[in-house]
């Protein structure tokens, strides 16, 4: 059995034996200048950041192929609304979100009173909306 630390010298372990002279050598040679700690603490550091940044790297095909948003406005229509909503403001809201929709999006709208139904279908919005 080879052994590099002799009785006496820095690393002697004594009479523990050679298996925990051996593990004594590997540790203190994982120690010794080589910055073993450091490195693994910034390995562990990219490590995060890359699975931070992900995300936003890793964007479904169909995505980025389409480009733009897909938004349904579900609109009540009922009785209660003119008490809730006299002065139908949900219409202007509406509108006002479907404005702000950019080229490549698609909006649709439905109604419910009891029951709800298609008012319009998704349908691209375009720039002059």
């Amino acid at each position: 059995m080879g052994t590099d630390v002799r009785p006496g010298e820095p690393g002697e372990i004594g009479r523990a034996g050679a298996g925990s002279m051996e593990a004594r050598r590997v540790t203190e040679r994982a120690g010794r200048g080589g910055g073993g700690g450091t490195r693994r603490r910034r390995t562990a550091l990219i490590a995060l950041l890359w699975l931070a940044l992900a995300p936003g790297w890793v964007t479904p095909a169909h995505a980025r192929a389409r480009g733009g948003i897909d938004a349904v406005l579900v609109l009540d229509s009922s009785g209660s609304m003119r008490h809730t909503d006299p002065l139908r403001l949900r219409v202007p809201a509406a509108k006002l979100f479907i404005s702000l929709l950019g080229a490549g999006d698609r909006v649709g709208v439905i109604s419910f009173s009891g029951h709800a139904w298609p008012v319009i279908g998704l349908t691209d919005v375009t720039g002059a909306s």
